[in-house]
C-alpha cells in the first residue's frame, strides 16, 4: 500500500512539474512568449525589459520605439518626412520618389 501511495505521489508531482509548476499553470511573462503581457507594449516589445518595438507594434511612449515615434494612435511609427519602406524601416520620404517605400 504504501509503494502504490508513493507511486502516486511521485506521479502527481510530476504532473504538476510538467504542466508549470503549482501555480495553477501560469508562467511569468516573457519576451518570447508571443503574448501582450507584463510590462510590454506590443507583443514581446517595449516596456521595461523587452527590446524597442517596429513599426505598427503598440506603444506607450517613445522609448518603446526602434523608430524612436510613438504615434497618437498608440503604434510605433516614422518620423514626419518618413515612411515606412519595404524592409519595414522608415526611409526618407525624397528616397521613396526613385524606390518606393510601399
Amino acid at each position: 500500500m504504501r509503494i502504490a501511495l508513493a507511486t502516486i505521489l511521485i506521479s502527481m508531482a510530476s504532473l504538476i512539474v510538467a504542466c508549470g509548476g503549482s501555480d495553477g499553470g501560469t508562467t511569468a511573462p516573457t519576451c518570447t512568449d508571443g503574448l501582450k503581457n507584463g510590462t510590454e507594449s506590443g507583443v514581446d516589445c517595449g516596456g521595461d525589459t523587452c527590446s524597442k518595438c517596429d513599426l505598427g507594434q503598440g506603444c506607450a511612449s517613445e522609448a518603446d520605439c526602434a523608430s524612436g515615434v510613438c504615434g497618437d494612435d498608440g503604434l510605433c511609427s516614422c518620423k514626419p518626412g518618413f515612411a515606412p519602406n519595404n524592409l519595414g524601416l522608415c526611409a526618407d520620404v525624397d528616397d521613396c520618389k526613385s524606390n518606393p517605400c510601399k
